[in-house]
């Protein structure tokens, strides 16, 4: 199964503005629940939110969030990634944090 050291790397963040339909089902793999798109979506506006705060956060507003790449498909399950850049307050240095979704589609 080549797709999961590649889910291994994308894991760096939690975490676009397609709308992929997605069941309630969710792949795992270890003790690890993939999320739905949207669900890796609003961890990364959070997590974003947190990032680029003006008072506590250690960083600027860079892209914001969005879809990295184009969606995938393997044995029934959809995948891609989102991801988010910022710019660190002190060295000007600009960060991508991603992370990797994966859930099996409604059925048409």
């Amino acid at each position: 199964m080549r797709l999961l050291p590649i889910a291994l790397l994308c894991l760096v963040a939690t975490p676009a503005c397609a709308t992929i339909t997605c069941n309630a089902e969710r792949y795992v793999f270890g003790n690890h629940h993939f999320p739905s798109h949207d669900e890796a979506m609003a961890q990364c506006l959070k997590e974003e939110a947190s990032m680029t705060h003006a008072e506590t956060g250690a960083y600027e507003h860079g892209t914001g969030c969005h879809d990295v790449g184009a969606v995938g498909e393997h044995d029934g399950w959809r995948y891609g990634r989102v991801a988010t850049a910022v710019i660190a307050r002190e060295s000007g240095e600009t960060y991508t944090f991603e992370g990797l979704w994966m859930c099996k589609p409604v059925a048409d």
